[in-house]
C-alpha cells in the first residue's frame, strides 16, 4: 500500500516536474513560501542531508511540506510533514547518470534499449527506482525494488500495455 501511495506521487511529481521546468526551467524561482515559514525541523534535515544546496524552492502541500532543487544536473523533490519529519525524497536523472550495476541489470533483459530516465526514490531506509527505457519500437517502464526488476508499463506504436 504504502508503495503504491509513493508510486502514485511520483506521477504526479513526473507531471508537476514537467511542468514546473517549462514554466521556471532556468533555475530562477521565487519559493512559494519564505523560509521562515519552513518547518524549522523539516528546514535542519533538509540542510543537514543536502548541505550543498543553494537556491531549494520550499513549498507547502497538503501533507507538509516540500523542497526542490537542482544538484549535479539532477532534479530532486524532498517531502516532510507539517511537523517537519522527513517523508521521501525523488531524485530525477538521466539514464546515463545511472550506476554501473542498474545500466547492467537493465541492459541484461533489455538489450536493445536504452535508459532515458531514472527517478529514485527513497523513504531514508528503502530505495527504489522508476527506470524509463525505450527503442525504435517501444517505450517501457521498469520499477526495481530491492534488486528485482518489473516491467510497470509499455507503449508500442502509441499503445499503451499494463502488466
Amino acid at each position: 500500500m504504502n508503495a503504491c501511495h509513493i508510486l502514485r506521487r511520483l506521477v504526479i511529481g513526473v507531471v508537476f516536474w514537467c511542468v514546473w521546468y517549462s514554466v521556471v526551467g532556468s533555475g530562477n524561482v521565487v519559493a512559494d513560501i519564505p523560509r521562515n515559514e519552513v518547518n524549522i525541523h523539516a528546514y535542519r534535515y533538509f540542510y543537514k542531508h543536502w548541505p550543498s544546496v543553494v537556491g531549494e524552492q520550499w513549498n507547502k502541500t497538503e501533507e507538509g511540506y516540500e523542497a526542490s532543487f537542482v544538484e549535479r544536473s539532477s532534479r530532486n523533490r524532498v517531502y516532510f510533514n507539517s511537523r517537519g519529519r522527513f517523508l521521501y525524497a525523488y531524485k530525477y536523472y538521466r539514464g546515463e547518470e545511472s550506476s554501473p550495476e542498474l545500466i547492467n541489470q537493465v541492459r541484461m533483459k533489455y538489450p536493445d534499449h536504452s535508459i532515458k530516465l531514472v527517478t529514485e526514490v527513497t523513504d531514508g531506509n528503502k530505495t527504489f527506482y522508476i527506470v524509463n527505457i525505450m527503442n525504435g519500437s517501444s517505450i517501457k517502464n521498469l520499477s526495481i525494488v530491492e534488486g528485482k526488476m518489473e516491467l510497470r508499463e509499455e507503449l508500442i506504436n502509441g499503445s499503451p500495455t499494463r502488466n
